[in-house]
């Protein structure tokens, strides 16, 4: 049942990646963080699977607030965001590997707050290498492997739509 658990969180993951819209984005990440915390804990991993309820609880804080970039949003969604890293860091380590759930949490909050969709897949894709190194500390490869290959994904996505813009934009220049 644990690996049904994880293969739906991953598919939600990836799929959040290569979404153009931020709120679908962070909608799936957000099932995919509570998924992949059933999963943590399932399996014994009680810190990661505490880092990534969290970590769905702050991507929903982070959708019912107001989208619009001004100064004070920007300031309120990063003060969000490091107080659930905070939360995570302060209540949850307990030993060295604990940290690498408590990075990647970090990570994702501060990029999920700059509400831009290519800074979520860069901050994904760099946090599934933590959470990766963090399944193989406590003995879940399966996790591990599951996070390797979305750190791919995320990353093939980033690029993806950078050249896509890219493009974009050398097709208005040229008209």
């Amino acid at each position: 049942m644990s690996v049904i658990i994880l293969i739906v969180a991953y598919i939600a993951l990836l799929s959040a990646v290569y979404c153009k819209d931020y709120k679908k984005i962070l909608t799936l990440n957000t099932v995919s963080c509570l998924l992949a915390a059933l999963y943590l804990a399932l399996n014994g991993a009680y810190v990661g699977g505490s880092v990534s309820a969290l970590a769905g609880i702050a991507s929903i804080c982070q959708l019912c607030m107001p989208m619009q970039q001004t100064r004070k949003n920007t300031l309120t969604r990063n003060t969000i965001a490091v107080l659930f890293t905070v939360l995570a860091v302060s209540l949850l380590y307990s030993r060295p590997s604990d940290i690498l759930p408590c990075l990647a949490h970090f990570m994702n909050r501060v990029c999920e707050a700059q509400v831009n969709e290519q800074m979520v897949r860069l901050g994904i894709s760099v946090s599934a290498l933590l959470w990766a190194t963090y399944g193989l500390q406590n003995s879940l490869p399966l996790f591990a492997l599951a996070e390797g290959l979305i750190g791919l994904g995320a990353i093939s996505a980033f690029i993806f739509y950078a050249k896509k813009r890219q493009l974009a934009e050398i097709t208005i220049d040229q008209d």
